[in-house]
C-alpha cells in the first residue's frame, strides 16, 4: 500500500475524454479534468477531494458528476493493484485499477463499457 501513497502529478492520458463523455459528464469538467493531480488528498476536476478510507470498506463517495455513490478500495494481486470500485445509484458499477509500473510511474486505468482510459502519473 506504501507505494500508492503521497503526491503524484499527471503527465499523460490516453482517452480521457472518450471515457468521460461516456461517463455523462459535461463538456467544461471534461476539459478541466487534465489538469487533475492525485495525492491521498487530491484534487479532481479543480475540487479538493480528502478520501479517508480503509481497505474493503464501502463508503459514500460523490460521483465526477456530484451524484451519490458508493465506493470500496481494494488490493488485489499481491497487493500489486490498488482497486476502487464504485457504485452509482444508477448504472453500471465502475472498476479504477491503480498500479505503479517497473519505472516507478503510477497508472490508472478507467473502464466504461468497451472504452479504456489510461492516466499516467509521476510521484512528487
Amino acid at each position: 500500500m506504501e507505494k500508492f501513497l503521497g503526491s503524484w502529478k499527471q503527465y499523460k492520458e490516453e482517452n480521457l475524454d472518450a471515457y468521460l463523455r461516456a461517463k455523462g459528464v459535461p463538456w467544461i469538467a471534461r476539459t478541466m479534468a487534465s489538469a487533475t493531480s492525485y495525492h491521498t488528498q487530491y484534487t479532481m476536476i479543480r475540487k479538493l477531494v480528502d478520501t479517508v478510507f480503509k481497505l474493503n470498506e464501502e463508503y459514500d463517495l460523490p460521483r465526477m458528476d456530484g451524484s451519490p455513490g458508493r465506493t470500496c478500495f481494494s488490493l488485489e494481486e499481491e497487493a500489486k493493484l490498488f482497486v476502487q470500485t464504485n457504485k452509482p445509484q444508477t448504472g453500471e458499477p465502475e472498476r479504477i485499477v491503480r498500479e505503479v509500473n517497473v519505472e516507478g510511474s503510477l497508472v490508472q486505468t478507467l473502464t466504461a463499457g468497451d472504452i479504456v482510459c489510461k492516466r499516467f502519473f509521476a510521484k512528487e
